[in-house]
């Protein structure tokens, strides 16, 4: 007997399998590639192009520029060498806690802007790299100041403003209950 054919037939067959199964795992691949989803609630899918779609029209492209400006502020430090050391940092979280009236309070209040304590103290690095990279360009002295506020007086001064209010009854026993509750 001739063993060739049959040898051939199963690589054959082999061959034929591998292709099949890489086209269909490509498909599948391509086909939800773009249809990813991020959460499932029952049998609907939130996709993540809606999610963005979502918080595009939520935020606009204030998150972008946020991330854009951040990069600056950091390029810039870099090429300038601007250091920040984590004393700094923590000395700013120190005061930001105090604020708030303490550390588990100004955590609190982190959680409930969905921040943690690490995105925090990202956002006091780039705040203390922009202040390293602007104050050696500011030339602000108390006398600039004083006369910059005496020229802009008017801008300052605002009229003392009283409130009131009163309200409106309609006769005089119906005022009278009002006024002695």
């Amino acid at each position: 007997m001739n063993t060739k054919p049959k040898k051939r037939n199963k690589g054959l067959f082999a061959t034929i399998i591998t292709i099949i199964v890489l086209v269909v795992a490509g498909a599948i691949y391509f086909s939800t590639k773009g249809s990813s989803y991020v959460a499932k609630v029952g049998s609907e899918k939130i996709t993540q192009s809606e999610l963005n779609k979502a918080m595009e029209t939520q935020y606009g492209s204030t998150v972008l520029q946020t991330l854009i400006t951040n990069t600056v502020i950091n390029q810039e430090a870099m090429k300038q060498k601007v250091k920040v050391t984590d004393k700094e940092i923590q000395a700013e979280v120190d005061t930001q806690a105090e604020q708030y009236g303490g550390t588990d309070a100004l955590e609190s209040a982190l959680a409930s802007s969905n921040m943690t304590m690490d995105d925090f103290e990202d956002s006091i690095k780039t705040y203390i790299q922009t202040k390293k990279l602007m104050e050696p360009t500011l030339n602000i002295t108390d006398a600039k100041l004083k006369a910059y506020f005496k020229e802009n007086k008017d801008t300052y001064d605002t009229a003392k403003q009283v409130k009131a209010s009163h309200i409106l009854v309609e006769d005089k026993a119906t005022a009278t209950k009002v006024k002695n509750f």
